[in-house]
This record gives C-alpha cells, sequence and structure tokens, in this order.
C-alpha cells in the first residue's frame, strides 16, 4: 500500500520578457521519499486560485529573510 502526504505546498510565479506563469509547487512524502511537483494554473483548485497571489506574497518574504540568513 503507498502512503501519500503533502509535506508542503508553496507558489512561486515567474515571468519574462512577454510571458508569465503562476505554477504551485507540491511536496510530497510517497513511501518514505520526498517528491516534488508542478501544478499549472489550469491544474490547480479554485481555492489555490483565491489563495495564490497571498502564498506567493509570504513565499517571497520567506526566501528574502532566509538568503539574509547567508
Amino acid at each position: 500500500m503507498t502512503t501519500r502526504h503533502i509535506v508542503c505546498a508553496y507558489a512561486e510565479p515567474a515571468a519574462g520578457p512577454g510571458w508569465a506563469n503562476a505554477p504551485l509547487w507540491i511536496v510530497e512524502r510517497i513511501d518514505g521519499s520526498l517528491y516534488e511537483r508542478c501544478l499549472q494554473p489550469h491544474e490547480q483548485p479554485a481555492r489555490i486560485v483565491h489563495l495564490y497571489r497571498i502564498a506567493a506574497a509570504v513565499h517571497a518574504e520567506m526566501m528574502s529573510a532566509l538568503e539574509g540568513m547567508k
């Protein structure tokens, strides 16, 4: 029997000249090993779409704070 557990999810938007994307990254533990997968905007549940901007802002602030630890 496979055991799956979502460890965390984070919003990390990306953009460049003429393009933008809003993927949701999910880290799962499957039978004791960690895996990361990506949900594109069209795959995300409606609740995630509403929370995405908030999650992206928190993620950016946390990454900035961690960069300051170097």
